[in-house]
């Protein structure tokens, strides 16, 4: 568990620079030290130089790779199934939707994501984070 003063490391998935600026200066504000990968592919690899994450932000829709289909490899893996992923999506009807896979993602923030929308979903899902 990490104390405090001890930042947590969120891994952020997705391709458009904008929202993982956004995203970037959110988390850092809130004491949340943000890597990045633009998408599932680089996030195997970051996964493999080290797989210490608190949290996983990633886009649902990426042009380059499914994230929802990494989303669900995640939870099947022993290392990375304990992981919350947040889904992200600029399309609101995606979040509602009913067609998906709902069990590869712990939480869902609309984009342009909000601080104080991100800040309410991280607390929902990483129960001992104290913000910052």
């Amino acid at each position: 568990m990490a104390t405090p003063d001890e930042k947590k490391r969120v891994l952020i998935i997705d391709d458009d620079y904008k929202s993982r600026c956004l995203l970037e200066s959110h988390l850092v504000s809130m004491g949340f030290d943000p890597v990045f990968a633009k998408d599932s592919e680089e996030a195997v690899k970051v996964f493999s130089q080290d797989p210490s994450f608190s949290l996983i932000i990633t886009d649902m829709m990426s042009p380059y790779s499914s994230t929802s289909e990494f989303a669900k490899i995640l939870k099947l893996q022993q290392q990375t199934r304990v992981i919350p992923v947040i889904g992200t999506s600029s399309l609101y009807s995606l979040i509602q939707s009913k067609n998906i896979d709902r069990s590869a993602y712990n939480g869902f923030l609309p984009k342009p994501v909000t601080r104080n929308i991100l800040k309410n979903e991280i607390k929902k899902i990483i129960k001992d984070w104290v913000a910052a």
